[in-house]
């Protein structure tokens, strides 16, 4: 039985071009990881083949060229559904627009194919699991019922950081995939922050959507929160680190110290992702809901995206990392030594809060590497290039109440 197929057509900036295949039977061989093909084109072809059987269409994502001789090295090919539309902040002009559908949702399956030494062209990389509905059920990765967002965010908004994540691993992808209106998720948390600004006007939330009109990202701070700023503004601890896996949003907090040295929050936060384009979206709104106000100095944990997004918005803050998170991360990082040494961890505590002076540290820290054997190591190296930034007897004069983790304050 010959079926006639026309292939998906399919983008990557340049579509590859749709085409006919005439498959002598509907059963083409299921991808798997070392499958070889003689050139990127048939590993292509078999793909798209399969993509036709499956359901589902295909795009070229991205490719690599060898440096020594400029050819293809590498080709990714995945699901038209992969990725997410660029993101805008829409306003109300009064006009009526029409809602598009969602053709990205975020979809990872994808195939990868390198070129090895003997010319044959191998997958490397492969998902067959689908985020959306597909020809055959058994390639699509189960839902689960809806989840109540509107409990969450009242949860987040009273505080309770743990409700918010409660089975939260696929918030994400529903209310990312689903446009403002009746039933969706994201509507629930749009009508759940109108009440309360409707309850006091005070109440500031701003929600970032992209180009199908779909949440990326929500910001919100109740009066109390914006009051507290104007007191207690000058040194903002920003936390992203109730984010437990990567299949969760991050919950995001602006936070601070008031003069009972208790804590006090500026703002919360939903991100859809942590890139610098969320964290500058984010910045600038909580910015403009305290009344445009810099701190003058922000506390957050090492993050490349996040350093570019503060050195954009907040260029003339001081801005300091997290000690009791870098100390938390040398354990992972340094787990080796940490098994054999249990003595390091307390001499490193001892040299980054001890240290009364500067060159108190250095000797200190040079000890700590001498005695480890630890003077090649880029984790502690990076670390003492950044000390300025995070060791306690080079912020000294600086105002810097330390929010350490969730366990309180530090001077």
């Amino acid at each position: 039985m010959t079926l006639d197929v026309t292939s998906l057509v399919v983008e990557a900036g340049d579509l590859i071009a749709s085409q006919r295949l005439q498959l002598e039977c509907p059963d083409v061989a299921e991808p798997a990881v070392g499958m070889e093909f003689d050139t990127d084109e048939a590993a292509k072809e078999f793909y798209v083949a399969y993509a036709a059987r499956v359901g589902f269409g295909v795009r070229m994502n991205k490719s690599r060229r060898s440096r020594r001789d400029d050819t293809v090295i590498m080709r990714r090919f995945v699901c038209t559904r992969e990725g997410f539309h660029s993101k805008r902040v829409i306003y109300d002009d009064g006009k009526k627009k029409r809602k598009r559908g969602t053709t990205r949702e975020g979809c990872m399956a994808m195939i990868e194919v390198i070129k090895k030494e003997h010319g044959k062209w191998v997958v490397s990389k492969l998902v067959t699991e689908h985020t959306h509905v597909v020809m055959f059920p058994s390639k699509v990765r189960p839902r689960p019922e809806k989840l109540s967002v509107q409990s969450s965010a009242m949860a987040a908004l009273a505080g309770d950081a743990s409700a918010v994540f409660n089975n939260l691993k696929y918030f994400n992808r529903g209310i990312r995939v689903n446009p403002f209106g009746e039933g969706g998720e994201a509507q629930s948390i749009l009508e759940y922050l109108k009440r309360m600004q409707a309850e006091n006007p005070a109440f500031f939330y701003a929600i970032q959507v992209d180009n199908n009109n779909c949440m990326t990202n929500v910001f919100w701070a109740d009066a109390k929160a914006r009051l507290a700023y104007n007191y207690f503004g000058d040194s903002v601890t920003f936390d992203t680190t109730y984010k437990k896996t990567k299949y969760m949003m991050p919950f995001a907090t602006f936070r601070g110290v008031n003069h009972h040295l208790q804590s006090v929050t500026f703002g919360c936060a939903l991100l859809m992702d942590e890139t610098k384009g969320s964290y500058i979206w984010l910045f600038e709104t909580w910015l403009a809901a305290m009344g445009g106000r810099h701190p003058v100095s922000l506390v957050t944990d090492r993050d490349k995206a996040m350093e570019g997004a503060i050195t954009r918005v907040f260029p003339n803050v001081y801005h300091y990392f997290c000690k009791w998170h870098i100390l938390s991360r040398c354990k992972q990082k340094l787990s080796d030594v940490y098994s054999k040494h249990a003595s390091l961890k307390w001499d490193l505590k001892h040299c980054v809060n001890e240290s009364e002076t500067v060159e108190e540290f250095e000797a200190c820290w040079e000890s700590i590497l001498s005695k480890y054997n630890l003077w090649e190591n880029a984790w502690l190296q990076s670390l003492h290039d950044i000390r300025n930034q995070w060791v306690t007897v080079f912020l000294k004069n600086s105002f810097f109440p330390e929010l350490c983790g969730g366990r309180g304050w530090r001077a």
